[in-house]
């Protein structure tokens, strides 16, 4: 028995749920109709579900009794198998009620926006005899529930105007929030991301009118919203007074941060910015306590982060953090008509990037950067970096937001490496999620790949599929 104890125990470790809810500003049902019928964790409807709208997080609500009288049960998809056959868990992530040919059922967003799901305000669509399965009010303690939480972002404008962001959420290595926008025919049936790699609101974006959108500092002080992944989400910032689409602010002392952001866009507003101080996509700043945090941006887009005034603190990705001897690694991002690239304001701070396009920014790498493999239009741009490439990109077309490289274009394409290196990954996929082969093209595109990663992802297993697995982001950590 004891041999067997032991067997266990890493299970025990890694052992937290995976918990899915659904984001979109409808409170409408989005699909019903036909028969419903649910036995241990698979839901069956008798006619298909929509593809844009049936996917992961979204709610299910039904009479479990079979009557038909009234809604008294809910479930939410965890995953897709097809249109009309999901995968679905109770709100902690265990069966939920069976029924079988139930003629009282519809389709729910689990909320309506971000704020709403930080304050626990449930989507009013839904009955209210079954709403209450979210119990926190302000925040969610992630860490306490032992939960790693996919929350999914659907098509549409969600706006994070006066938002919390991270405030009194608390996190852990492995209970960890994930805010992505899902693809893949495992997830939804229509992807909620940008298809093509440009900004577009057939995918999932993220809008600002003024300040910032996302930060996450709680508003006592205390830093505890630590490991958080963006994933295939867009920021559309084009209000002139928007200043801040990500601010990730130092960790409380004795934690530490992990963030990931990978396979976003981020939309600046260019020159009819009216700030005078912060107008970036994403800011790393503040704090005193020195504990290693780690913040990982790969596979993503900036463009537009240029004021027609000089502003402080402007630009696409700005290390601002006091000496704390934190670590932010970029790569395989394109940057463009930024005023900084990429700025690491503080000596105390690693700041590695690779395989990076960065043209037209008024000063492309800023104090004291390593890395390989990057290109800019500024010669002599990066002192610290090998492997230095100088030239102009040829992109489809920057007027319409367009930046995936040309096919003849003779200075990123083909020009990056293949290989990890230390804390640096090797790439596989760009932007898109489609594969990269060959000699690796620089910037978040790869030119001339074929359909591939959403499409047909691999990861995507029927008991707990998650873009991103918890193992994955562990490896993460341990490679830097």
């Amino acid at each position: 028995m004891r041999k067997l104890l032991f067997l266990f125990l890493p299970a025990l470790v890694f052992g937290q749920t995976h918990i899915h809810r659904s984001v979109k500003n409808t409170t409408s049902v989005i699909g019903s109709g036909g028969t419903l019928s649910i036995s241990d964790t698979t839901a069956t409807f008798s006619i298909a579900m929509p593809d844009s709208a049936a996917g992961r997080g979204v709610l299910i609500q039904y009479d479990s009794t079979g009557l038909n009288l009234v809604i008294n049960a809910v479930c939410f998809i965890k995953y897709r198998v097809s249109s009309t056959v999901f995968g679905v868990q109770r709100f902690n992530g265990s069966a939920p009620a069976s029924v079988t040919g139930s003629t009282t059922h519809g389709l729910y967003y689990s909320y309506t926006t971000y704020e709403n799901f930080h304050n626990g305000i449930e989507n009013t669509g839904i009955a209210l005899l079954v709403r209450g399965f979210d119990s926190h009010t302000d925040g969610i303690n992630l860490d306490a529930k032992g939960w790693y939480l996919h929350l999914a972002f659907y098509a549409g404008s969600h706006d994070l105007t006066g938002t919390q962001g991270g405030d009194d959420i608390d996190t852990s290595p492995t209970e960890i929030l994930h805010i992505y926008a899902p693809c893949g025919k495992r997830f939804v049936g229509t992807s909620q991301r940008s298809t093509t790699g440009k900004l577009t609101y057939r995918g999932a974006v993220f809008t600002v009118n003024t300040g910032t959108g996302w930060e996450s500092a709680d508003d006592a002080g205390n830093r505890v919203c630590q490991d958080v992944i963006f994933e295939g989400m867009q920021w559309d910032f084009s209000d002139i007074d928007s200043q801040v689409g990500l601010r990730i602010n130092a960790q409380q002392a004795g934690l530490v941060q992990n963030f990931l952001i990978t396979d976003c866009i981020f939309k600046g507003s260019d020159s009819t910015a009216t700030n005078t101080i912060n107008h970036a996509a994403i800011v790393w700043s503040g704090g005193t306590a020195s504990n290693g945090g780690k913040v990982k941006v790969k596979n993503s887009l900036f463009y537009g982060w240029k004021s027609a005034s000089t502003t402080t603190n402007e630009g696409a990705i700005l290390f601002t953090a006091v000496n704390i001897a934190d670590s932010l690694l970029v790569q395989n991002c394109t940057i463009y008509k930024c005023q900084d690239g990429i700025k690491r304001s503080n000596a105390g701070n690693i700041l590695i990037i690779r395989n990076t396009i960065l043209n037209r920014c008024n000063d492309g790498f800023n104090g004291g950067i390593t890395g390989s493999f990057n290109v800019s239009d500024i010669a002599s741009d990066c002192g610290g970096c090998t492997d230095m490439i100088t030239g102009t990109v040829a992109f489809t077309s920057q007027s319409i937001g367009d930046f995936t490289l040309q096919s003849g274009d003779t200075v990123a394409k083909d020009a990056g490496t293949n290989n990890a290196a230390g804390s640096l990954l090797a790439p596989t996929t760009d932007i898109k999620n489609y594969t990269r082969s060959g000699t690796r093209d620089v910037g978040a595109f790869e030119q001339g790949a074929a359909a591939s990663g959403c499409s047909v992802e691999t990861d995507a297993s029927a008991s707990s599929p998650s873009i991103i697995p918890v193992k994955g982001f562990q490896r993460l950590r341990r490679m830097w």
